[in-house]
């Protein structure tokens, strides 16, 4: 019996021997790209050059707070419509919410942001590890307006966040539709008329285009298929309806952020006529306005995955 328990605590002290090299060797912030440089020149809460959209005047506002004491860095980097008019003063609020439910202005949202991630992610002033110490905690998060249309604007968030002494960083995205008309928030329910055949369509159709695009087949993949469904994560890329699975939700960590298309002729019998992406679709209406940025993150190049 106490030659098992010896083994055993033997065995504890080899891996916690790998663990600590591994972790004093390791600095968190190598293998992830940088800021981009323009986001950094304009930081702590300065306006840039709103962004050009004949149907929306965008500002821009970045932010970054590093506290020495509690080794932690917060940046951020948001894009809001100017609060003109009733709908794009609702929509400005719910981006907003998006950094911070609490604050009415990006600054505040900002210090409310940056004070809680510190506040449970920061290191105490007493801490003391010789094998941490050169570690630090990271928060990085954008929200952009992707797309911008007569109908509708779509906004993007890409958050990147590392804490001290963890294996990786996590990141994903999310998409948020907004009727410009309304300034609501569209969900899956204000689009579709059968979103059970949306969800049929992406086990079937979204996964086959997602093994197609990425060189995988169903033997390689490590997607969960039971997982895939109408998550809430949608939004429009060029002809594609897009959803969006993030690390861990339907894949493991390695399989990093995971896009399922369908071809909007695909998905229209499924449409609501009246709601604002199948009038932009195929509505009358001529195509003004289309303002299209893709998947480019402000704070980060690429994706901490490629």
């Amino acid at each position: 019996m106490t030659y098992n328990i010896n083994m055993s605590y033997v065995k504890f002290l080899y891996l916690l021997a790998a663990c600590t090299i591994f972790l004093s060797s390791f600095s968190q912030h190598d293998n992830h790209p940088q800021f981009v440089q323009e986001v950094v020149e304009n930081a702590n809460g300065k306006v840039d050059s709103a962004s050009a959209s004949p149907t929306v005047d965008l500002e821009h506002f970045t932010f970054e707070k590093n506290d020495d004491k509690s080794r932690v860095s917060v940046r951020v980097f948001i894009e809001l419509p100017k609060a003109d008019g009733a709908a794009l003063t609702k929509i400005r609020k719910c981006v907003l919410a998006l950094l911070d439910g609490d604050g009415d202005t990006p600054q505040t949202c900002f210090n409310n942001h940056a004070r809680n991630f510190i506040q449970e992610y920061g290191m105490p002033e007493d801490f003391e590890n010789e094998y941490m110490e050169d570690l630090s905690s990271l928060a990085e998060d954008s929200i952009w307006a992707d797309k911008v249309t007569p109908q509708f604007i779509q906004f993007r968030t890409y958050s990147y966040s590392y804490i001290a002494g963890a294996a990786h960083g996590i990141c994903g995205y999310m998409l948020h539709v907004f009727d410009l008309n309304t300034g609501k928030k569209l969900t899956d329910e204000d689009v579709f008329t059968d979103v059970e055949a949306i969800e049929n369509l992406l086990k079937t159709t979204g996964y086959k285009n997602y093994l197609k695009e990425n060189g995988l087949t169903e033997s390689n993949s490590q997607v969960d298929k039971t997982g895939i469904g109408a998550n809430g994560n949608w939004g429009m890329d060029g002809d594609n309806l897009i959803y969006i699975f993030n690390p861990y939700e339907i894949a493991p960590y390695s399989e990093g952020v995971l896009t399922f298309p369908l071809n909007k002729k695909l998905v229209k019998p499924y449409m609501k006529q009246s709601s604002a992406l199948y009038k932009y679709w195929f509505g009358e209406e001529e195509d003004v306005g289309l303002r299209e940025r893709g998947t480019r993150p402000y704070l980060r190049a690429e994706s901490s995955f490629n």
